[in-house]
């Protein structure tokens, strides 16, 4: 409820109603995501917990003994980053989420996107960008980049973008 709260204050000092604009959110420590989110993905020996609630939108941090991600909860709907941080790109090792800020941008009050860093191996040398795009009810994965003006165009161009697989359907 807090970072609820911190982002509403945010957008409202910064009078944001309309203008499409970045805000950089800290990666917390996630926790709390509620207990059948918890039971949920414990059943398949994963952690989560919420990072952010962000309109209507849930940021939940997902770890697994060696990887994590994020996740976006819409409503009942879950989609995940899992396949896209830890299985498509050959002969990686042990992506995780960096620490450090992600790009949350805002439009109408809104998230309709966010880039964050995954590292590899534990090295920020070793890093990409991954971009996330929103609509009302829908996550997407739009792809990854090296610097943060190339993963700003690929959200703000869109077409590359694949609705992310959801994490709650077998």
């Amino acid at each position: 409820m807090n970072n609820f709260i911190i982002f509403t204050v945010a957008m409202v000092i910064s009078g944001a109603a309309s203008a499409e604009h970045i805000i950089y959110q800290n990666m917390p420590n996630c926790a709390g995501a509620g207990k059948a989110i918890e039971k949920m993905y414990a059943e398949k020996d994963l952690s989560v917990g919420l990072c952010y609630r962000l309109g209507s939108w849930d940021v939940l941090a997902v770890s697994s003994d060696s990887h994590s991600w994020l996740d976006f909860k819409q409503g009942d709907t879950l989609y995940s980053t899992e396949q896209a941080v830890v299985y498509e790109l050959p002969n990686v090792q042990f992506p995780n989420l960096a620490d450090g800020k992600m790009e949350v941008h805002i439009e109408n009050n809104a998230p309709v996107g966010f880039v964050f860093r995954v590292v590899q191996g534990g090295s920020k040398a070793n890093s990409e960008l991954y971009v996330v795009r929103l609509d009302a009810t829908t996550a997407y994965f739009c792809g990854r980049e090296k610097t943060n003006d190339k993963a700003r165009l690929r959200l703000k161009q869109g077409d590359a973008c694949k609705i992310l697989p959801q994490a709650n359907k077998n």
